[in-house]
């Protein structure tokens, strides 16, 4: 067996430091009148963190599972239901094609800077093309909640595939709420047992890419620099994990307002039309993907041509 490897500062807290975070959340006066309850939260939270008791609603994990009397936790378990239901709607050729739009721009006009973000009208634009598609449903990940909406997290990875692969379990279950992660048997690693888990990769594993086959398109703007290199990364990172590349058309690298001042920035964007119908057409691209890879067919590298160029050359 490799060794685990370990030698890192503990990050463990003693309890007035938790306290002291903890109760960071309540310093506006208005809990005052309500600090002798406050504080006995503050109790009852230092004896979760101080128990780890990071998933405290289980159950047996049950049928179809490695070690079906494992405790396993029950958000986990609905998420993993809910994926499976998914997985199960995308199989089914009868099923509305789904399309996840993601904006990735943290600026909103609901916060600190007080307008709105470019990306939010591109994203806007790639929205309506699909939406207006029969037999689509589109799906809009606003990326800007996490800093405008009260109590929004989407939580970092922890790098746990690094470990080793049964390690990142699908869905995740490193936090009580979950993302998407890579073993379906969490029984299998004993929870987030490493040594455990770096046997079972080593027994052989098949490192699954639970999204391969999904169609995806890119779209990346900026004012000045990295905006290429931004696009290479996220359409290397999405082709690893083997979805399938919309085309030419849908992967595309913008400048908008190119070194000019960011105070205009929106002026910029309302100017150069040619972009905004790039936007279109790589939502134009992705649809037809999808529509050619849900019948079996291979993606016709000439389908692009019949969309409008707004910067031919």
């Amino acid at each position: 067996m490799t060794a685990i490897r370990r030698g890192q500062e503990s990050v463990a807290l003693d309890q007035e430091t938790f306290r002291r975070r903890f109760l960071a959340r309540f310093v506006d006066p208005v809990f005052d009148q309500a600090r002798g309850e406050v504080d006995h939260l503050a109790d009852l939270a230092w004896d979760a963190y101080h128990q780890h008791r990071k998933a405290p609603h289980t159950r047996p994990a049950g049928a179809g599972f490695a070690d079906p009397t494992r405790e396993l936790s029950v958000d986990w378990i609905e998420a993993r239901d809910a994926i499976r239901d998914a997985a199960r709607a995308h199989a089914d050729p009868g099923s509305p094609s789904r399309v996840l739009v993601v904006a990735g721009g943290a600026r909103s006009e609901h916060t600190c800077p007080g307008e709105m973000s470019k990306t939010s009208r591109l994203v806007e634009l790639a929205r309506e093309i699909v939406a207006a598609r029969h037999g689509f449903e589109v799906d809009l990940l606003d990326l800007s909640q996490l800093t405008s909406e009260y109590g929004r997290v989407i939580y970092p990875c922890k790098g746990c595939v690094s470990t080793a692969m049964p390690l990142c379990h699908w869905p995740c279950s490193c936090y009580p709420n979950h993302g998407l992660g890579g073993n379906p048997d969490p029984t299998t690693t004993g929870g987030k047992d490493a040594a455990r888990a770096k046997a079972v990769e080593l027994a052989g594993w098949s490192y699954p890419r639970h999204l391969a086959g999904r169609a995806f398109g890119v779209v990346v703007h900026g004012d000045a620099d990295g905006v290429e290199t931004l696009r290479r990364s996220l359409a290397d990172w999405l082709r690893d994990m083997e979805l399938v590349p919309a085309g030419a058309a849908a992967a595309m690298g913008r400048y908008i307002g190119y070194y000019e001042p960011y105070a205009t920035s929106h002026d910029a964007l309302d100017r150069d039309e040619a972009v905004q119908e790039e936007v279109r057409n790589a939502a134009r691209a992705l649809v037809a993907a999808v529509e050619a890879l849900r019948r079996g067919e291979t993606l016709d590298a000439g389908a692009a041509a019949q969309l409008r160029n707004p910067r031919p050359k």
